[in-house]
């Protein structure tokens, strides 16, 4: 009976497993080009299939991370005092980590 019921919740897990491997993530460090981190931008990410927005800010490290769905994305950042950067084609894929360091220029 016990051997079962281990069988059973390995099978429930089996099935909950391949669902979250449809998924795939973005991430990076946002800085500007004399290698200060910045805190607070904002970076989307904009599915070039269905329009889906996916959102995040980068932390006070300049760190971000996006767990987006399998996809290829328009990926932009925008901050108080920066030109907005964007990167277009992003392919998002199956259970991979993609970096993307995104170097932000002070407006003029």
């Amino acid at each position: 009976m016990r051997s079962l019921l281990i069988a059973l919740c390995l099978l429930s897990l089996a099935q909950v497993i391949p669902g979250q491997s449809e998924r795939g993530s973005i991430i990076g460090t946002v800085s500007t080009r004399l290698t200060r981190t910045v805190d607070g931008v904002v970076i989307e990410a904009k599915s070039s299939e269905t329009a889906a927005l996916y959102r995040t800010e980068s932390a006070e490290d300049g760190h971000y991370r996006l767990e987006l769905p399998v996809g290829t994305y328009e990926i932009s950042a925008t901050a108080p005092e920066f030109e907005k950067f964007v990167a277009e084609g992003v392919k998002v894929e199956k259970a991979l980590e993609i970096r993307l360091d995104i170097v932000l220029k002070y407006s003029k």
